[in-house]
């Protein structure tokens, strides 16, 4: 079988966002428009993830900062409108159906046969 070269469709995030709803208890919706995250998005999400002591050599993991570093990262628009700064004011429910819709930490990891090429 001939192998098949890709193409740059095949390699880069497409430009269009995904709308995505969340139905408020009150039935009222949020619409959400999201891009897929870039490798470099999710390095950055991760970077602002982990805090190294450099004193200590601890290590301190913030969920907070990753959601609001990828939401940043990846939210094109929102109605209404809302930004990442926002997450530290909303409703615990709310942000986590946000945080439902984004790549958990570890979601890009390398599984398999891809971590062996």
């Amino acid at each position: 079988m001939k192998e098949e070269i890709a193409t740059e469709a095949d390699l880069y995030i497409s430009e269009k966002p995904r709308e995505h709803k969340i139905t408020l208890p009150s039935g009222k919706v949020i619409k959400l428009w999201l891009r897929e995250p870039t490798w470099r998005n999710y390095y950055d999400a991760m970077k602002a993830f982990t805090k190294v002591n450099s004193r200590t050599g601890k290590i301190q993991a913030d969920l907070g900062d990753y959601y609001q570093s990828i939401l940043k990262s990846t939210l094109v628009k929102s109605e209404p409108s809302i930004d990442a700064a926002d997450m530290i004011r909303m409703k615990f429910g709310i942000g986590k159906e946000i945080e439902n819709l984004l790549p958990q930490p570890g979601d890009m990891e390398l599984r398999g046969d891809e971590a062996k090429n």
